[in-house]
């Protein structure tokens, strides 16, 4: 068996990750990658040009499920937590779970 967990997850409010810049919420979707790294250049010493050159997969809670269900690894627990203070029902609506979810979590099990 082996645990994965990650977040926020793309679509998070803070899904781009760059808590240390940036306070507004869902900044990159107000903004483009360009801009918020061209931003970044301020706060760190790297120039990236693309998200994937800070570690970004911009991974979905979608993208992560199509993930597991091409793995031959069994799903033996799958969580979503919800941004505090939302209610956990939320987070269990596909209209809702990705823009409400705060982390992700799987356990996953060799097949015998």
């Amino acid at each position: 068996q082996f645990f994965i967990t990650f977040g926020p997850s793309w679509w998070h409010p803070y899904g781009a990750h760059h808590f240390f810049m940036i306070k507004v919420p869902w900044s990159h979707r107000i903004f483009s990658e360009r801009t918020i790294l061209k931003v970044r250049r301020l706060y760190r010493p790297n120039t990236p040009t693309q998200w994937r050159d800070v570690a970004l997969n911009r991974m979905t809670v979608a993208k992560f499920l199509a993930i597991l269900d091409a793995s031959p690894f069994l799903v033996s627990d799958f969580r979503l937590t919800p941004i505090r203070p939302l209610p956990l029902w939320l987070v269990r609506r596909r209209l809702f779970r990705e823009w409400t979810n705060a982390n992700v979590s799987a356990v996953l099990t060799k097949p015998s």
